[in-house]
């Protein structure tokens, strides 16, 4: 995996970073920037009775402005206590930032859950960027930046958003 994130952040030109290792038992996350990426931090989110999920949290410089970038993919299984704690997790992660931040990733939750409520609630004040009720797994939210656009594909695809 290694291979391919470095391969893709060289011919994309953009700045790249994965984990956690795969060796953690995860299959790891990417992040993709062309702004470069300032730190980050890798880690598993709780995962007592499901697959081990991943999360990166860094820290990118977007026209002089530092911004929170959280990445992350809840397990498959969907476990209530695993997407409870996984919600907890990013909920907490957003919440130790205060500036602008940004989630990008694949939640097994909906809109319309107790969990989803975790992952937007007040402290870390991420929201969605779309209101369509339908969607499920692939997520962005963000806090403190301004949206300009968003488009949502529907045509034979599922689980796809393209910002």
């Amino acid at each position: 995996q290694r291979r391919v994130h470095g391969f893709l952040g060289t011919r994309l030109g953009m700045h790249v970073d994965f984990g956690p290792e795969t060796l953690a038992n995860t299959w790891g996350c990417m992040l993709l920037s062309r702004f470069p990426i300032l730190r980050t931090a890798r880690f598993a989110t709780p995962s007592p009775q499901g697959e081990i999920a991943c999360m990166i949290e860094a820290a990118i410089r977007v026209n002089g402005t530092e911004v929170t970038v959280l990445v992350a993919h809840f397990g498959n299984t969907e476990h209530d206590r695993d997407r409870l704690l996984q919600s907890k997790a990013l909920h907490d992660a957003a919440a130790r930032t205060t500036g602008p931040a940004v989630f990008l990733g694949y939640l097994t939750t909906k809109m319309d859950s107790a969990n989803f409520a975790t992952i937007t609630g007040p402290r870390g004040g991420l929201t969605d960027t779309s209101d369509d009720p339908n969607r499920y797994c692939e997520y962005i939210l963000k806090r403190g930046l301004v949206q300009e656009s968003y488009l949502e594909w529907h045509q034979n695809v599922s689980d796809t958003d393209i910002l």
